[in-house]
């Protein structure tokens, strides 16, 4: 096959003279034109540079369209009309938000007001958490009462929690639970009662952690001792204000007993040595409380073990058998 290289001057005297292409091009392009569906009949409506004098008009007018196809063209390729409605401004919907919960927020602000409270401010206080309280009362549907009693659930142990933090606000935070359990008995005497019940399960089993072998468990160990003391503190608080039902003087000594027995169970093992010592420190933080009230009645128990010697009880450590000899008065 010969290639033959056309100059732009030759190729535009080509295009002025009106040249043909040779048969045997044709028909390839013939040929070509029939497998992608062009067909001889197909006006041309390319113009370039050479065919721009001859009107898109003329280049057509040999190619007659039956009434019937110009008709089905113009509809295929004719762009639709626009809708007189299409550019019309739509219609504004406002946003519709769902109903928002504001509980976690009105407890955040009871728990802050319960970190900030003292002696002096403490009506205003408490005066505030009932309010809140209410609130959140109020943000529950009516008649569900599985919503109810979780809400209030949150409520009164986030309460719990932080009165607990510190025992030397324990006054302060038993006059705030006695004052709540008086308009909200039924919540507040079925929460103390499961604390109570975790209190005294958090006394068996009481293992020492070696902070050199485990110090994060170390530090979790000695965070519970210190709650526990603190749950001590804050029930005697309660008690000694006799007006809450469920934790009087009598409750207080039922603990204190229960407690004890345990100790006189448990100072043959040597095991129990650290089990032993926690509940004996919070048997005296009891007795710091109600020393006039329980000191006749458990005073035989304090002497028995304080008559013992360490190397026949190894439960009994020299530390804790020197406190039952200062409850005694030794």
């Amino acid at each position: 096959m010969t290639t033959k290289i056309y100059s732009l001057t030759e190729i535009e005297r080509i295009a002025n003279e009106n040249y043909e292409l040779p048969e045997s091009v044709l028909d390839s392009i013939r040929i070509l034109c029939n497998l992608v569906g062009y067909t001889e009949n197909t006006p041309n409506t390319y113009i370039n540079q050479y065919n721009m004098g001859v009107s898109a008009t003329t280049s057509t007018s040999n190619y007659k369209q039956k009434p019937k196809e110009r008709e089905v063209r113009e509809r295929t390729y004719k762009k639709p009309k626009e809708s007189k409605e299409e550019w019309k401004r739509p219609t504004f919907k406002s946003t519709v938000f769902a109903a928002v919960d504001n509980t976690q927020a009105l407890i955040n602000d009871i728990r802050t007001g319960l970190n900030k409270i003292n002696e002096t401010n403490c009506e205003e206080k408490i005066t505030m958490f009932l309010e809140k309280i209410d609130e959140i009362r109020e943000l529950v549907d009516f008649g569900d009462e599985i919503e109810m009693n979780e809400k209030m659930r949150q409520v009164f142990n986030t309460i719990y929690v932080v009165c607990i933090s510190n025992k030397m606000f324990s006054k302060i935070y038993a006059n705030v639970l006695v004052r709540i359990s008086a308009k909200y008995e039924y919540e507040i005497s079925r929460l103390i009662n499961e604390k109570m019940t975790e209190y005294l399960e958090s006394t068996r089993n009481i293992v020492d952690v070696d902070s050199n072998v485990d110090y994060d468990a170390f530090c979790e160990f000695t965070t519970r001792n210190s709650n526990r003391k603190n749950i001590t503190s804050l029930f005697c608080e309660i008690a000694k204000t006799n007006k809450y039902e469920d934790i009087k003087i009598e409750n207080i000594k039922s603990i204190t007993m229960d407690l004890l027995n345990r100790v006189i169970e448990s100072i043959s093992t040597v095991d129990k040595q650290k089990e032993v010592e926690e509940i004996t420190e919070n048997i005296v933080i009891i007795f710091s409380h109600f020393e006039g009230e329980l000191k006749p009645e458990f005073k035989p128990k304090f002497e028995m073990l304080a008559s013992f010697k360490t190397s026949e009880k190894p439960g009994l450590s020299s530390r804790t058998k020197f406190k039952y000899m200062d409850l005694i008065g030794k």
